[in-house]
């Protein structure tokens, strides 16, 4: 068969894919193209793993893709600078439209075995999938049926916290299940059912609770072995269902299939603190932020970190990262609510009465009373941590 056959045959997309994504690798420059090729092997599986995970597409690899419509294009170029430093790039295009839509790059040291797992380069890739998803969000193509931009559009509703908003991504995740059946989807509508339990949005909690744990079965019945749909069921089973021995078992399996997935990472963190493991909670939550370091929805991996910080007594921390959530997304009511007793703490009186009126406007019903008596209202820590003086925190009724 001519080589030419062979490509077209390699890289024609099947017949009902509606998008593929081929990769293909560079190595630049002079000395070391083994382990070069070994290691811009290696960072292909990473990343095809990524995209086989967060979206409906088929990934394939080889040098040279046949250019079609929906054929989306990643290289991955490597280029050795010294004997102990690599370079890395990685670019995202559309070449049947001539889009540039997105490059990036890094440099680490690399001394022994290719660093195809270093904190860098996971970043690298987590960045890649996030400009995906972006383009998706842009909406270039007529297809309005595109379960991976419903996806998308959905998660970024679902992450802006508010009641409609998390809401409507419940029935848009529903609506890309619908056109394609992923646990994928199901599991990110769990994801959605625990956010409206931590927000209160005012839902029967019981039948949230009931359509959660649905939607965790199914979801791990489709896709077992999809390490982002294994830690938002995690997170679930932590967070709504309090099924706590569960939920660490699927952490862990999470962080095993993919340790460069930062869901992974909060869910295990999660987990954790929920067993009393608080240092590792904020271990594996410092690991998870610095993988989502540059994701548009950093502030909710800033709350986990500022959550174990808390556990474990490190309240400069804690108060750090939750203004950093805060300022990120004022919407987000957890880290007004621990603000509050930290400013308390500190004597900080003002501060901690500005942050009582910035959580009474969004969240209606909120007293300090209740957050001081219930201990069913959502701010579990401060009655864990024994170094809050709740007596300051009643004072500001």
């Amino acid at each position: 068969m001519p080589a030419t056959a062979r490509l077209e045959t390699q890289f024609a997309p099947p017949a009902q894919s509606p998008k593929a994504i081929a990769i293909t690798n560079k190595v630049s420059g002079e000395g070391g193209f083994g382990q070069l090729e070994w290691l811009g092997s290696l960072m292909t599986d990473n990343v095809a793993r990524h995209l086989r995970e967060a979206f409906s597409v088929e990934v394939i690899t080889g040098d040279q893709p046949v250019i079609h419509e929906n054929l989306w294009h990643v290289e991955i170029e490597t280029c050795r600078f010294s004997a102990s430093s690599v370079g890395v790039r990685m670019a995202l295009s559309r070449p049947s439209r001539g889009l540039h839509i997105w490059a990036d790059r890094t440099t680490v040291e690399m001394q022994g075995a290719p660093p195809s797992d270093h904190p860098d380069i996971a970043l690298l890739s987590n960045r890649l999938v996030d400009a995906l998803g972006d383009e998706l969000l842009l909406g270039r193509d007529p297809e309005t049926d595109c379960p991976d931009s419903i996806c998308r559009r959905a998660i970024r509703s679902m992450f802006a916290i508010q009641s409609d908003a998390v809401l409507s991504a419940d029935k848009m995740f529903e609506r890309a299940f619908q056109i394609k059946a992923r646990g994928l989807y199901l599991a990110w509508r769990a994801q959605a059912k625990t956010i409206m339990k931590i927000e209160r949005h005012g839902y029967d909690e019981q039948a949230l609770k009931d359509e959660a744990e649905s939607l965790c079965a199914r979801a791990l019945e489709i896709e077992p072995n999809n390490s982002m749909v294994l830690a938002t069921v995690a997170n679930t089973f932590c967070l709504t269902l309090r099924s706590y021995d569960r939920s660490m078992f699927l952490a862990k399996r999470s962080v095993q299939l993919n340790p460069q997935n930062p869901m992974a990472w909060f869910a295990l963190s999660s987990a954790n603190m929920h067993a009393g493991n608080s240092k590792e909670a904020l271990k594996y939550t410092l690991k998870a932020n610095q993988l989502a370091s540059t994701s548009p929805h950093r502030f909710w991996w800033d709350s986990q970190v500022f959550a174990a910080a808390l556990s474990t007594g490190k309240f400069s921390e804690a108060e750090y990262f939750a203004e950093s959530c805060r300022l990120q997304n004022p919407d987000f009511r957890p880290p007004l609510r621990y603000l509050i007793a930290l400013h308390a703490r500190a004597g900080r009186q003002e501060d901690a009465l500005r942050m009582v009126e910035q959580l009474k406007a969004i969240e209606p019903g909120f007293t300090v009373d209740r957050l001081v008596k219930d201990r069913e209202y959502p701010a579990a820590l401060l009655h864990q941590n024994d170094q809050f003086d709740l007596s300051k925190i009643a004072e500001l009724a």
